[in-house]
């Protein structure tokens, strides 16, 4: 059993570097279109945007918001003051116009630091996932398609295939 194992080592390490993609960090930007960090259309616009961009939020992307830096900031606060739109005590305030924000895997929470701009809406949660998946199986069996798919999601840039 021992053999069986140090045999199927290449084969893991092959299984990783094949279903890996580019390992590039990719900018997305806040909305999906240029000054979209501003009052949205809807209130929750915003929100909407993030969670069918959910997949494509992983550990060292960046976040890029694009707005006028003379009028509004992006303020990073916790869960409570992001819910009640508090911007008195921010974790970290930028306001450049142009702020490119690194991840890390978690819940970020993001408002306007625009007077009564996040009762308006201008607030989004940011969900980063994990950029790798461990899988486990006790045979190849299918395996390989069932990490295909799983990659295509684009929910993780490696997969790696383990087999017990």
């Amino acid at each position: 059993m021992a053999s069986l194992k140090i045999l199927l080592l290449p084969i893991l390490l092959l299984s990783f570097f094949s279903f890996s993609e580019s390992g590039e960090i990719k900018e997305l930007l806040v909305g999906g279109t240029e000054n979209s960090w501003k009052i949205p259309p809807s209130f929750d616009s915003l929100q909407k945007w993030a969670i069918k961009n959910t997949f494509h939020f992983v550990y060292f992307d960046s976040l890029v918001f694009k707005y006028d830096g003379k009028t509004d900031s992006v303020l990073e606060v916790t869960e409570e003051d992001y819910e009640a739109c508090e911007t008195s005590k921010p974790i970290k305030e930028y306001r450049d116009g142009n702020t490119k924000i690194s991840l890390s895997t978690g819940t970020k929470f993001f408002i306007s630091g625009a007077e009564g701009h996040c009762e308006k809406g201008q607030k989004v949660e940011i969900n980063v996932g994990p950029d790798i998946l461990v899988l486990g199986f006790e045979d190849f069996g299918d395996s390989e398609k069932i990490i295909k798919e799983i990659n295509s999601s684009g929910e993780f840039r490696s997969v790696i295939l383990l087999v017990l």
